[in-house]
């Protein structure tokens, strides 16, 4: 038998002590150590966070059950509820200058005094080793083929930050990825695309030395900073 339970963010303090000292991600880790050792459930996936318009955490939802057929059902809706979201987000950024992110690279590494405080950095290591979550591995650098066809789908135009979570230009993201998130953006020009990099001779060798062209006066559709 699967059982379903939710937990609220602020919980009362007889559970878990004082509230205003433990954070969202802390209560919820010991509620689900509760449904283990306490309840005696054998699968508790790890939960969702359930999340208002502005993206503050409401509650967690979770699943317990004794069997691991149930397990990895829920597993597995879990999975395909937080790509869906991550899809959504896309659509709808709290980053007051654009419109939409666009991530088909995740990930980034360091190369600059600038680099240290890194906001991207501090978000996606949160959810290092969440079974699922687009960053589950972390601020590891990582291509996500899969994202590329996103600006296909806004049909009406946008200000488009291309890799908010990453640097489009390192040295690790082969010329072949490059130019394909390139192909994208000259194809689906109806879009202002925004792209921010720390390495400017990459992104000069880009479009000057290869000789990348970009067709159909779509130039003028590309913002670099």
């Amino acid at each position: 038998m699967t059982h379903g339970t939710m937990l609220l963010t602020q919980p009362s303090e007889a559970y878990f002590g004082d509230r205003e000292k433990e954070s969202n991600e802390d209560v919820a880790r010991a509620f689900r150590q509760r449904l283990v050792r306490v309840a005696g459930f054998k699968r508790v996936p790890a939960p969702l966070p359930m999340r208002n318009t502005k993206g503050a955490i409401v509650y967690y939802l979770f699943f317990a059950s004794q069997t691991e057929v149930a397990g990895n059902i829920i597993t597995d809706i879990f999975m395909k509820y937080r790509k869906k979201r991550s899809a959504l987000m896309s659509l709808t950024s709290h980053i007051e200058w654009t419109d939409a992110t666009w991530n088909p690279v995740r990930g980034c590494t360091k190369i600059s005094p600038g680099c240290k405080h890194c906001y991207a950095e501090t978000f996606a290591e949160r959810f290092r080793g969440v079974k699922g979550h687009p960053y589950e591995q972390g601020f590891d650098l990582r291509l996500v083929p899969e994202n590329l066809t996103e600006p296909f789908v806004w049909r009406s135009p946008k200000l488009v930050f291309v890799d908010s979570m990453s640097d489009l230009f390192q040295d690790d993201v082969s010329g072949e990825y490059t130019e394909a998130v390139s192909q994208v953006m000259d194809t689906a020009n109806r879009h202002t695309y925004q792209v921010l990099t720390k390495r400017s001779e990459r992104l000069r060798d880009f479009f000057v030395e290869q000789q990348v062209t970009v067709r159909r006066g779509a130039r003028k559709h590309f913002v670099g900073g």
